[in-house]
């Protein structure tokens, strides 16, 4: 599995923008659908739906502990990409 794109602020976390969300029809789950094309949709559960209220433009952030959201407007101020050093 491919890793998150980083981002810093207090602790590294991965995230990646929320394109789309669309309820699995098949159970009580949702599929969040990540701008970026090259990661898989991300499947997550009625609570973690419910817990986070993630809207399309969110962030799905990995780190501190547990898989959570950042709004669209929070994120950009609150984390900063982390940019890989360029090998010489």
């Amino acid at each position: 599995m491919k890793d998150f794109p980083k981002y810093k602020s207090r602790k590294t976390v991965g995230a990646l923008k929320i394109k789309a969300i669309n309820k699995n029809p098949k159970s009580s789950n949702s599929i969040l659908t990540p701008a970026n094309k090259e990661f898989n949709p991300i499947h997550v559960n009625l609570h973690f739906m419910l817990a986070n209220k993630p809207k399309v433009g969110d962030y799905y952030v990995i780190g501190d502990g547990h898989p959570h959201t950042r709004s669209a407007k929070e994120f950009p101020k609150e984390y900063e990409v982390v940019r890989k050093k360029k090998k010489s």
